[in-house]
C-alpha cells in the first residue's frame, strides 16, 4: 500500500486510535534495529533461514543506499540553488559525494545481482 500525500483515517493502523496523517505511514518497525547478517555470497544456500535473512539484509542495505543517495542529491540541489552562478566551484564536494553514492547504488543492481 502506498500512502503518499493522502489524508487517511488511521483507526486500523494505529490500533484503534482515531487520527489522520499526511504523507507518512507509521510502522511498529520504524525505529527497529536489525542484527547484521552475512551476505548472499557468504551463506549456505540450502539453509532456508540463512537465505531468508541474507535476502532481508540485502534489501535493507539497498534501501539504505537509496536513502543516502537521495539525501546527497537533495543537498546538492540546495547548494546549487543557494550558490547560483558560483555553484561549479562551491558545490563540487557535494557533487562528488552524490556521484560516488549514486554509482555505488546503481552498481549494486537488484539485491547485488549486477
Amino acid at each position: 500500500l502506498t500512502f503518499d500525500l493522502c489524508l487517511c483515517t488511521t483507526t486500523e493502523l494505529r490500533g484503534g486510535r482515531m487520527g489522520s496523517f499526511v504523507g507518512t505511514f507509521e510502522s511498529k518497525h520504524q525505529d527497529r534495529e536489525y542484527p547484521r547478517y552475512p551476505g548472499l555470497d557468504e551463506i549456505d544456500h540450502s539453509d532456508f533461514v540463512a537465505l531468508s535473512r541474507a535476502r532481508e539484509q540485502a534489501v535493507r542495505d539497498r534501501a539504505i543506499d537509496q536513502q543516502e543517495t537521495r539525501i546527497l542529491r537533495e543537498r546538492l540541489i540546495e547548494c546549487v540553488r543557494r550558490e547560483d552562478v558560483n555553484y561549479p566551484q562551491r558545490c563540487r564536494e557535494h557533487a562528488k559525494a552524490y556521484m560516488k553514492a549514486y554509482k555505488k547504488y546503481r552498481s549494486g543492481g537488484w539485491l547485488g545481482t549486477h
